[in-house]
C-alpha cells in the first residue's frame, strides 16, 4: 500500500510540475504591477485578508481555501506539510522553554488543510489546533500556552517553509485560472449553442500538432527522469502531459484574444517573510557595493540536469537585469560528487580573474553533451575569457578549495537541500526553474 501511495504520489508531482510549466511558459509575457500577478490570460489581483477562510471571487463565484484544496491534491499535500513544519518547530520551541507545561497548547494561524488532516506522532507531543480567526497581530504565526510568536521566534527550517508557501501561493492562482477559464468556455459555449468540447475541438484545438518522441524524452530528462530505462506506461504518461499542455496553451490563446484583461480578486498573500542571507558566502555577479540592488541567491551546481536548464536563462535575467539586480551564487552538490567538486573550484578561479567569464564557463559546461571530466573542464576553460596560466595556477593549487565546502555547508545550514534552489525577496524557487518565474520573483521584489 505504501509503495502505491508513493507512486501515485510521484505522478501527482509531475502533474503539479506540468501545470507549474503550462502556467509559466505561456505566450504572454508575465508580468507583475504592486499587488497585481498576471501570468496566461488572467490578473490576479492581491487584497487585504478579510476573513481567514476568503481566499478569492472569481465572476460569481466565492471560493474558500478548503475550496481550493477540493481541487488540488497537491495543494493538500502542501498545506499539510506547512502545517506540521510549523508544529513541529513550535513543539520545539516550547521544549526549549524551562517554565513550558511536558503537554502545551498550541494553536496555528492557519486555514485547515482538509477535513481529514490528522497531525500524527505530532499530537502525542502536543495539543495541536488550527485558529478559526486571523490573528490581530499579522506577525504572529503560532501561540504556545497562549503566548503568540512570530515566524522568526521558531526553530524551524525557514527555506522549507517560504518554499511551501512559495508553491502553494502558484498553486492556487493555478487552480483559480482552471476555474476561471472553465466559466469563460462555458459562457462562450452557451453564446454559440454548443458544449464546451465542441468549442475546443472545432474551434480553439482543431490544428493540433503530434507530440514527437524526441519532445518526450526532452521533457521527461528536464524532471530527471530518464525514459530510456522506464516502460511504455510511464512514456505515455509523459506524452499524454505534454499534449494536453499544448491543448492547455491553445485555450489561454483563445482566452487571451476574446476576454482581454481579465481581472481576478485573490485574498490571500504571497510568501512575505524574507530569509536572512549572507552575500558574502556567495559568488556575486558583479563586483559593486551598489546596495540599492535587489539580491538573487542562487543555490546550484554547473552538472545536474534542472541545474544546466537554469544557466541559459539565469544569464539571460544577469544581463536583462543587470541595473536593478546582482547574483549571489552558492555553490550545492552532493560531497561525493567530484566532478561538481572540481567544477565549483575552477569556477572561482575563472571568477577571479572575470565575473563573466564566471558566467560563460557556467553555460558552457552546461551545454556539454559529454561528462565533464578535468580535461574536459580545462579546454572549456580555454574557450573563455581569461588568462590560462594564472587560472592554471590557482586550480592546481586548490586555492578555493575551502570556499567551495563552506559554501556546500551554508546552503545546508540554511536548510538547502535541493539543487537547484533560487532564492529573491520572500520567494523560494526549487526544481525546474523557468524563465518567466525568475522574472515576476524579481520584478515582485523589486517592487
Amino acid at each position: 500500500m505504501k509503495k502505491i501511495i508513493t507512486i501515485v504520489t510521484f505522478f501527482a508531482l509531475i502533474i503539479f510540475v506540468v501545470f507549474a510549466f503550462n502556467y509559466f511558459s505561456s505566450q504572454n509575457k508575465t508580468q507583475y504591477k504592486l499587488g497585481l500577478y498576471k501570468s496566461g490570460p488572467f490578473y490576479f489581483r492581491v487584497h487585504p485578508i478579510e476573513k481567514l477562510e476568503l481566499a478569492a471571487q472569481v465572476y460569481q463565484q466565492t471560493f474558500s481555501f478548503t475550496d481550493l484544496t477540493k481541487r488540488s491534491p497537491v495543494l493538500i499535500e502542501l498545506a499539510e506539510n506547512e502545517a506540521k513544519l510549523i508544529a513541529d518547530a513550535a513543539i520545539k520551541k516550547s521544549e526549549s522553554l524551562a517554565k513550558t507545561k511536558k503537554f502545551p497548547k498550541i494553536k496555528i494561524y492557519l486555514p485547515k488543510p482538509s477535513e481529514n488532516f490528522n497531525w500524527g506522532q505530532l499530537s502525542k507531543k502536543a495539543q495541536l489546533e488550527f485558529s478559526d480567526s486571523i490573528s490581530t497581530d499579522t506577525h504572529v504565526l503560532v501561540t504556545i500556552n497562549d503566548q503568540p510568536y512570530s515566524r522568526g521566534q521558531l526553530l524551524l527550517n525557514q527555506v522549507q517553509l517560504s518554499l511551501l508557501q512559495t508553491q502553494q501561493f502558484y498553486e492556487r492562482l493555478r487552480v483559480l485560472q482552471s476555474s476561471a477559464t472553465r466559466y469563460l468556455l462555458l459562457k462562450q459555449a452557451k453564446e454559440q449553442r454548443t458544449t464546451i468540447e465542441s468549442l475546443i475541438n472545432e474551434q480553439i484545438y482543431n490544428k493540433r500538432k503530434e507530440v514527437t518522441d524526441q519532445e518526450v524524452v526532452t521533457f521527461a530528462l528536464s524532471k530527471g527522469v530518464d525514459l530510456s530505462k522506464s516502460n511504455s506506461k510511464t512514456k505515455s504518461i509523459f506524452k499524454n502531459i505534454l499534449t494536453e499542455h499544448q491543448r492547455n496553451s491553445a485555450i489561454d490563446s483563445y482566452i487571451a484574444a476574446h476576454f482581454p484583461n481579465e481581472e481576478l480578486n485573490i485574498y490571500f498573500q504571497p510568501p512575505n517573510y524574507k530569509i536572512p542571507l549572507s552575500e558574502k558566502k556567495a559568488i556575486i555577479s558583479e563586483n559593486t557595493t551598489n546596495n540599492n540592488k535587489a539580491t538573487l541567491f542562487v543555490f546550484s551546481s554547473f552538472n545536474c540536469g534542472t541545474c544546466k536548464l537554469l544557466a541559459e536563462d539565469l544569464d539571460e535575467i544577469r544581463q536583462e537585469y543587470s541595473h536593478k539586480i546582482r547574483i549571489a551564487f552558492i555553490h550545492l552538490f552532493p560531497t561525493s560528487d567530484w566532478r561538481s567538486r572540481l567544477t565549483a573550484e575552477a569556477s572561482f578561479c575563472v571568477n577571479e580573474q572575470n565575473s563573466s567569464a564566471f558566467w560563460d564557463l557556467f553555460k558552457k559546461v552546461s551545454q556539454a553533451k559529454e561528462s565533464i571530466d578535468e580535461q574536459k573542464l580545462v579546454e572549456i576553460v580555454k574557450s573563455t575569457n581569461v588568462n590560462y596560466d594564472k587560472f592554471n595556477k590557482c586550480f592546481v593549487g586548490q586555492n578555493y578549495k575551502k570556499q567551495v565546502i563552506d559554501q556546500v555547508k551554508y546552503a545546508s545550514d540554511l536548510g538547502v537541500t535541493n539543487s537547484p534552489t533560487v532564492i529573491i525577496g520572500t520567494e523560494v524557487l526549487n526544481g525546474t526553474i523557468l524563465k518567466p518565474q525568475l522574472e515576476q520573483a524579481v520584478n515582485a521584489d523589486l517592487f
